[in-house]
């Protein structure tokens, strides 16, 4: 037996070749948080299968080509620092946020990321890339 509910208090006029979700609500009662909480999912469940309908995992969205920037700033580091202690690989990264300062022209710049490397196979240098935030005047 079909359940009508075109009828009083829900009025629902569902057309089941449609294939819509729906929530219905009687007329005269507060609003309750599960009904809220199922129309939620049924939107983001909606919206979710329309988004894997019509993107493809990795395709290019228009307005979000891939850039290549070849001119970012970067710094190569040697194996070594001042007082002939190792530099180690595994520290670059705890470096990536920093603000650096150069000794003897106070151009700043901040680490952006930091590759691994070795003196040994160069030119593949540890490095930092970088993007300055101030300049010195000359």
């Amino acid at each position: 037996m079909a359940l009508n509910l075109n009828v009083s208090p829900y009025y629902d006029d569902f057309d089941d070749a449609k294939n819509f979700h729906r929530i219905l609500f009687k007329p005269g009662y507060a609003v309750q948080a599960r009904e809220l909480t199922q129309l939620q999912t049924i939107l983001q469940s909606q919206v979710g299968k329309f988004g894997n309908h019509v993107f493809k995992n990795g395709a290019v969205i228009s307005g979000c080509e891939e850039s290549l920037d070849n001119k970012r700033p970067y710094v190569k580091i040697i194996d070594t620092d001042a007082s002939a202690a190792a530099v180690s690989n595994a520290v670059l990264e705890d470096y990536v946020g920093d603000t650096i300062t150069g000794g003897t022209s106070g151009v700043k710049a901040v680490i952006l990321s930091a590759l691994t490397g070795a003196t040994g196979s160069a030119p593949n240098l540890k490095t930092f890339y970088l993007r300055y935030i101030s300049r010195s005047d000359f």
